[in-house]
C-alpha cells in the first residue's frame, strides 16, 4: 500500500509497508535522513531511532529483505550485514576458512574441519611475500 502523499514513492518499490510503520519515530521527518548518499551522514535519523518504540520490529523486518539499503531500526547496511552474519540460522560451509569465521563469530569452538582450513589458510598467506615493498 503506497499513500498517495509519500514524497519518496520509489523507496517503496524495495518493501511494503508494514502496520507497526504508523508508530515509527521516523514519520515526518525527511526520508533522506534514512536513505543517505553513499558516504553521507546518519547520525540524525540513528538518534532518532534509539527513541523509536518499534526499532527490534523495523530492524527485524530489515533482515529479511534482501539488499534493503538506508537506516532500518538504527543500523546501516553494513551493520545488518555483520547480524545477519551472526544469525544461528546461516548455515555453515564447513571445511573452509569462511567456516572458521562465522563458528568464531557465533563464539563457538570450530569444528575439526574448519580449524584445519584455517590452518591451511593461515600458513599459505604466510607464505606470500609482503609485495607492499
Amino acid at each position: 500500500m503506497i499513500d498517495d502523499d509519500d514524497r519518496y514513492p520509489e523507496v517503496n518499490i524495495v518493501f511494503e509497508k508494514q502496520a507497526w510503520m504508523n508508530k515509527a519515530g521516523c514519520k515526518g521527518y525527511p526520508t533522506e535522513w534514512w536513505f543517505p548518499e553513499r558516504g553521507g551522514v546518519y547520525k540524525a535519523a540513528k538518534e532518532i531511532c534509539e527513541r523509536c518504540p518499534v526499532r527490534q520490529q523495523c530492524l527485524d523486518y530489515s533482515l529479511t529483505l534482501p539488499n534493503v539499503i538506508g537506516i532500518w531500526g538504527g543500523l546501516s547496511g553494513n551493520q545488518r550485514r555483520a547480524v545477519k552474519s551472526l544469525k544461528p540460522d546461516r548455515p555453515i560451509n564447513h571445511g573452509t576458512h569462511s567456516g572458521y569465521v562465522v563458528h568464531r563469530k557465533r563464539g563457538e569452538e570450530p569444528c575439526r574441519e574448519c580449524k584445519d582450513a584455517h590452518q591451511r589458510y593461515t600458513e599459505t598467506r604466510r607464505r606470500i611475500p609482503n609485495r607492499s615493498m
